[in-house]
């Protein structure tokens, strides 16, 4: 391996290129990266506020950058090494966060009825003028076991006693369930919003199990005005396929028409 390639190799590996000069720490107003540049200076002028001094003042801005990538690296990083999903059939990482799935967990979003499908999607205010909807339908390849809390049993009265080991357990899944469908604005607080209900459907997604095996998912009702019942599937862009995907034996289900309306056909 030549030198020039070896070196291009390292820049990109440690994220940045070589950054030429010297920096005082007035250029900054974080207090560890002043330290660590009045600790490691080696030059008596500033390359890029032109300060100069008689002692040494100014670090190398390369050693630096190193300090503050380093640092941005705590809440901000690659995505393919942050554990983030290529959603290889949009073109892009799955950023945005859901109300059962965090940014960057795949799961799968649907409906039993096509307006409600739109009702839990569609959002009026980014919609473009005389936007096309894509409606995919789909049916299942094997037998899928669900947790249905769209149609849970009313609580007992703490007074029946025969039924009275289900009241706890049922009180938790009404309110799982109003949860889920309480309506949630879009306004970059989200994140939190959806907190609740994304931990406890991790725990039905990965801990509990159901006669010895684990659920595909959860049914529950929509959270919007109109909708009805709305479904999420524990599985990523590869549990659904198109008929040509000839030997997929790890999709779970198969999209089997597509079809082409307009907002104003739900109305």
């Amino acid at each position: 391996m030549g030198m020039a390639k070896k070196w291009m190799m390292e820049q990109d590996e440690r994220g940045y290129s070589f950054i030429e000069g010297n920096i005082c720490s007035d250029c900054f107003t974080d207090e560890t990266i002043k330290n660590f540049i009045k600790e490691n200076a080696t030059s008596a002028k500033c390359d890029y506020c032109g300060k100069k001094s008689r002692k040494k003042m100014a670090a190398k801005f390369d050693d630096v950058m190193g300090v503050i990538v380093k640092g941005i690296a705590l809440d901000w990083t690659d995505p393919d090494s942050g554990g983030i999903t290529y959603e290889g059939r949009e073109g892009g990482y799955a950023t945005q966060p859901n109300r059962m799935s965090p940014a960057g967990v795949s799961m799968f979003y649907g409906s039993f009825d096509e307006k409600t499908a739109f009702l839990e999607t569609y959002s009026p205010s980014l919609a473009k003028e005389d936007e096309v909807i894509n409606i995919g339908k789909f049916i299942t390849k094997k037998f899928l076991r669900v947790l249905d809390i769209g149609s849970l049993l009313p609580t007992p009265s703490v007074f029946d006693i025969e039924n009275q080991h289900l009241i706890k357990p049922l009180r938790f899944l009404h309110q799982f369930a109003d949860d889920i469908a309480k309506p949630i604005v879009r306004n970059g607080a989200e994140h939190q919003e959806y907190a609740p209900t994304q931990v406890v459907t991790e725990y039905f997604r990965n801990n509990y199990r159901y006669l010895e095996g684990k659920i595909d998912g959860i049914i529950y009702k929509s959270s919007r005005k109109g909708g009805k019942t709305a479904c999420v599937l524990f599985c990523d862009e590869g549990g659904a396929c198109n008929p040509e995907d000839v030997g997929n034996d790890t999709a779970i289900m198969e999209l089997s028409r597509v079809s082409y309306k307009k907002a104003s056909d739900y109305e």
